[in-house]
């Protein structure tokens, strides 16, 4: 096991290696993470209205 310094590394080379799978990745992750947030604010919103 590799402490973070490890990790860092490997991220920077799959950086390097592999740029149009690490963006696909990324947008992905934005994706979710918005439609993840638009439901819970719409959620919240309903539920402080009652």
């Amino acid at each position: 096991m590799r402490g973070e310094g490890g990790n860092l590394s490997e991220a920077s080379f799959t950086l390097s290696y592999k740029p149009i799978k690490v963006i696909k990745v990324i947008i992905k992750l934005t994706v979710i993470t918005s439609i993840i947030t638009e439901k819970l604010s719409f959620y919240f919103s309903v539920t402080l209205e009652q």
